[in-house]
């Protein structure tokens, strides 16, 4: 089922961008869709370069302090992928994009629709395990060392474009 979605996908993105450059490019023109193309790029590398590092340092942050940081790298996650569509020259994927950066609408599509914050729509949760791993000391030090690894290749593969 999800290769079916996925292939539907690969198949309508491009379709769908196709048909609202023709449609928006006539109305803009040509040189309008080019600046328009441009400056979504340009707003995209700065919602990236900015604010994916301010997510990532808060949620390193909190997790040295010890609190909860799941919600945190879900949010983070999001406004990564908002930045990576507005790069994405399209029409649809700047919305999308647009649409993912607004803080209200990605709270809301993180508590309604993944199932990851919501245990009643989580399948994959099996009542029959007890955890007897009191000390997550160990996931810690993990999570504190992945958020350094992605603020670290964010950082430098943002360098290398300017």
């Amino acid at each position: 089922m999800k290769s079916k979605s996925f292939f539907l996908l690969i198949i309508l993105l491009p379709a769908i961008e196709i048909f609202l450059f023709v449609e928006i490019g006539s109305i803009l023109g040509s040189i309008g869709t080019i600046i328009f193309t441009i400056l979504t790029a340009t707003i995209g590398l700065y919602l990236l370069r900015n604010g994916a590092f301010n997510e990532l340092s808060n949620i390193q942050s909190k997790a040295l302090q010890g609190f909860s940081v799941g919600d945190n790298i879900i949010s983070a996650v999001s406004s990564t992928i908002s930045g990576i569509l507005l790069i994405i020259p399209g029409f649809f994927t700047d919305f999308t994009g647009l649409v993912l950066f607004i803080k209200p609408v990605r709270n809301w599509i993180i508590s309604n629709i993944l199932p990851i914050n919501n245990p009643q729509k989580s399948n994959h949760r099996r009542k029959n395990v007890i955890d007897i791993d009191k000390d997550d000391s160990e996931w810690d030090i993990f999570v504190i060392w992945l958020l350094k690894f992605m603020k670290t290749t964010l950082y430098y593969s943002l360098l290398e474009h300017f």
